[in-house]
């Protein structure tokens, strides 16, 4: 799903970025919960205030929606599909520690 998000070239059409952003908001909500309880727990631990902020923003970022114009669409569905890839990187660091 990340890498059809990811897909350089002309955007999909709008119904396929749809499913694309609904998709990825699914993803995000279950790992966005456990990345912040990660961090809830890991007080102290280096590198953890860049990490509150980027699950800051990604909470924000996912309350964009997509827009009207088939580029913004494009935008947001691989600006998702870069922060549900972020978010799997942070449960594989977890679960390698």
């Amino acid at each position: 799903m990340i890498g059809r998000a990811m897909c350089p070239g002309p955007p999909p059409p709008y119904d396929e970025l749809v499913v694309l952003e609904q998709t990825l908001l699914h993803l995000i909500t279950g790992l966005w919960a456990a990345a912040h309880e990660t961090e809830r727990r890991g007080r102290g631990t280096p590198g953890r205030e860049p990490r509150r902020a980027r699950l800051e923003a990604i909470r924000y970022q996912t309350a964009v929606g997509l827009g009207d114009g088939l580029m913004s669409a494009q935008m947001q569905v691989r600006a998702l599909a870069r922060e549900c890839q972020w978010l799997l990187d942070q449960c594989s660091a977890e679960v390698g520690r």
